[in-house]
């Protein structure tokens, strides 16, 4: 058993299909691929249904009427049938042997992690805080903190996630908090080779996001630092990790606005070409 890929995709556009594109010459037939629809169902689910249609028995399609990125994950998470799990965004891409890596290092106690890029429509590349963190020495919990602020780009075996499931309250930090449960059963993390990205897109509409209102944004922190608090009090916790959450919640929350991503100069090259192409069309 290997690998079950779990995509949340909410009223997709046309990088959803750039995003398989970088994936399907990745797939092996010991691999599955779900695709969840949030949301809106129609015309997204039948246009990826017919993407799907030529792509082949490992690609599967469900749907839920909720929109919401943490609710489409539970329910792939409970539709999974591969002993790993890895999260991609429908908006986001793969260098050409990015899974290859990770699952050379396959390891059923530990959490494997690929480094990262951002990219705009231009094909500019940008570094991310994954990227700069995959340049250090990363050891313990503590050092490796930063890995546990997303999900995506991961391959995580599916017995360390166990019965946790990301919680729907949150909209912004679930990620990092769905992974601070699994630091319980998973605190070490693997690096997989430098030179195969998750690549992140960066992406006009996504502003959205930073525009909510303050108040907006403090509700959801306070939601999110309640969840950390309860942690702190839990014991199998490691306490400064969860300290370090906070702290973390509270610093993106002051700057969720205002982060600046520098230019890097790796060659767009390595990843996969025809998935680029595509992608900063």
């Amino acid at each position: 058993m290997c690998v079950s890929i779990i995509i949340p995709s909410c009223r997709p556009r046309g990088y959803i299909y750039k995003c398989l594109d970088s994936l399907t010459p990745q797939i092996t037939t010991d691999m599955e691929v779900i695709v969840i629809i949030n949301g809106e169902k129609e015309p997204y689910y039948s246009e990826v249904k017919n993407y799907l249609h030529f792509l082949g028995t490992n690609f599967k399609l469900l749907y839920t009427p909720k929109a919401s990125a943490s609710h489409a994950r539970n329910v792939g998470i409970n539709a999974v049938t591969k002993d790993y799990i890895f999260f991609l965004d429908d908006d986001d891409c793969l260098s050409s042997e990015f899974l290859h890596h990770l699952l050379e290092l396959k390891d059923p106690e530990k959490i494997i992690v690929g480094n990262s890029i951002s990219f705009d429509q231009d094909g500019h590349c940008y570094e991310n805080y994954i990227n700069r963190l995959f340049k250090k020495d990363t050891i313990s919990l503590i050092q490796s903190r930063g890995f546990y602020s997303n999900v995506v780009g991961k391959l995580i075996p599916k017995k360390l996630i166990a019965s946790d499931r990301f919680n729907e309250n949150i909209v912004i930090g679930e990620d990092s908090l769905f992974m601070t449960r699994l630091s319980v059963r998973a605190q070490y993390i693997n690096k997989s080779v430098p030179n195969q990205y998750y690549c992140v897109r960066l992406r006009a509409d996504i502003r959205k996001w930073h525009s909510r209102s303050w108040l907006w944004l403090a509700r959801n922190g306070s939601r999110t630092i309640l969840q950390y608090l309860g942690m702190l009090c839990d014991p199998k916790y490691n306490k400064l990790f969860i300290v370090s959450r906070i702290f973390a919640t509270v610093r993106n929350l002051m700057c969720s606005r205002y982060t600046p991503l520098e230019k890097t100069d790796v060659d767009i090259n390595i990843f996969n070409k025809d998935a680029v192409k595509v992608s900063i069309s």
